[in-house]
């Protein structure tokens, strides 16, 4: 099968997550490749990974981050962002949340 730049370049990122995801070492994945993914596969990964501030407690021997997505701007030199799966988060950052009838406590995700 022929694939444009575009899948191709898509292709080679979901390698680096696989790759990372079975023991090797972190993928970095460029702005480019998010939207790749995106458009050729429909994987989103800003959609469906937390960052590190949508989070509590992350599960013990699952820590660190598989995938780090880095901004391609020259103007912003800011770190990546660490992008953590379902699999590896314990417990979401919550707040609590007050019935103003009843006065019952919700803890809501947010």
């Amino acid at each position: 099968m022929k694939l444009n730049k575009r899948d191709q370049l898509a292709v080679s990122a979901l390698d680096k997550i696989l790759t990372a995801l079975s023991g090797g070492s972190t993928a970095f994945i460029s702005k480019d490749e998010v939207t790749a993914l995106t458009d050729s596969l429909g994987i989103d990964l800003l959609k469906s990974t937390f960052s590190r501030g949508q989070v509590n407690a992350l599960v013990r021997g699952k820590d660190v981050p598989v995938v780090l997505i880095q901004s391609t701007n020259e103007s912003n030199t800011g770190l990546p962002r660490n992008c953590f799966f379902p699999f590896q988060i314990k417990e979401h950052n919550t707040h609590l949340i007050t019935c103003p009838r009843c006065h019952s406590h919700v803890r809501q995700s947010r």
